[in-house]
């Protein structure tokens, strides 16, 4: 825990960036009306406290970060399921890729 600190003196610029990152996250804690332990988490455990907020609840806001990572299907693909089973949600993946 020592070293964070010292590593924060260091480097002022990280301080900033770390308060601000902690400030966002307690505003948003604010705004979801979160638990009230949360807001001890974010603000007293440094650097880990914002980013457990943070990959726990405020990544689910940003929307298509989470298909980066699943491969897209292929268009003949999606094609061929819109005429097998031509179902709502088949003709409306086909049309988001078209």
């Amino acid at each position: 825990m020592g070293q964070i600190y010292s590593l924060m003196s260091e480097y002022p610029v990280l301080s900033v960036i770390q308060l601000a990152f902690a400030i966002w996250m307690l505003v948003d804690a604010h705004r979801r009306g979160m638990d009230y332990y949360w807001f001890f988490i974010i603000f007293f455990v440094p650097i880990a406290g914002p980013l457990a907020y943070f990959f726990l609840f405020k990544v689910h806001d940003f929307h298509g970060l989470g298909t980066w990572f699943q491969p897209k299907t292929p268009l003949h693909e999606l094609r061929y399921r819109a005429e097998q089973t031509p179902t709502l949600a088949n003709h409306l993946a086909l049309a988001q890729e078209v």
